[in-house]
């Protein structure tokens, strides 16, 4: 559908992404990442087609929550110490969860996609713990889920994207569907007379 330009690839690497809700909008469909190839928890691609997001399933539990915390507080110490940023992966992919979970709407997408697992408490307090999450924290900006992130921004200021999210948005509702087919038809109920009234008359 897209395609990569490098010429964009120099965006504010800390600017966010759309939601799950609005990707799903914007004509990007959202997989669970699992078989052979499935990689692992920070195995999430973008394939090169421009319209599949694949995310491996996350378990959000009391005992998994502290874990990740403390990886990425590792991260960030490992990189104040050496001064210079480490393979910030777990940081990265908390920073591509933040974005995606803004709303109770996408936990509720992710979840029947089964892609989320929410052992951990309410909607909102998953949407708290990823935000809680990258408070402060730096990323290097050059792990494979910040690729993800370049082209997800770029798709959200390509036309052919913004464009099919409109028509999406205008379809959504059953009455625009049928002022849509009644505005087809008088339009070509219009082109139809005027071709007749054009038409020489056989004598």
């Amino acid at each position: 559908m897209c395609s990569w330009p490098r010429n964009m690839s120099d965006a504010d690497s800390k600017e966010n992404i759309p939601s799950a809700v609005e990707l799903k909008a914007m004509g990007i469909r959202i997989t669970r990442r699992t078989g052979p190839e499935h990689g692992g928890l920070l195995d999430v691609h973008f394939r090169g087609d421009g319209m599949t997001l694949e995310i491996p399933p996350l378990y959000v539990e009391q005992t998994t929550a502290p874990l990740l915390q403390n990886l990425i507080a590792f991260e960030q110490q490992v990189g104040t110490d050496g001064g210079k940023y480490p393979d910030d992966y777990h940081t990265t992919y908390a920073f591509l969860l933040y974005n995606l979970l803004s709303t109770r709407e996408d936990i509720t997408l992710l979840q029947d996609l089964r892609i989320l697992h929410n052992n951990f408490g309410s909607d909102q307090k998953v949407i708290t713990y990823f935000k809680n999450l990258c408070v402060w924290n730096r990323r290097s900006g050059s792990t494979p889920i910040d690729e993800v992130l370049r082209r997800l921004r770029i798709c959200r200021v390509l036309p052919a994207y913004r464009d099919w999210a409109e028509v999406k948005n205008y379809i959504n509702s059953p009455v625009k569907i049928l002022l849509l087919i009644i505005s087809a038809m008088v339009a070509f109920s219009t082109v139809l007379q005027a071709l007749v009234a054009i038409r020489p008359t056989r004598l």
